[in-house]
């Protein structure tokens, strides 16, 4: 689940990037954005491990 709704909201945060500007600092912005939701999300789902165990 988490993983599916981080890569569609890099989609359209891609396709925002892609109607503002094609501008190549803006797009390696929008990469790194979705790369820290995604190591977040990690983070969260480990946390969540460590809550279980």
């Amino acid at each position: 689940f988490a993983p599916h709704c981080t890569t569609v909201m890099g989609k359209l945060l891609f396709k925002q990037g892609r109607l503002l500007t094609i501008s190549p600092r803006y797009e390696f912005y929008i990469i790194f954005v979705n790369f820290l939701t995604i190591i977040f999300v990690r983070l969260q789902y480990y946390v969540y491990i460590l809550i279980i165990f």
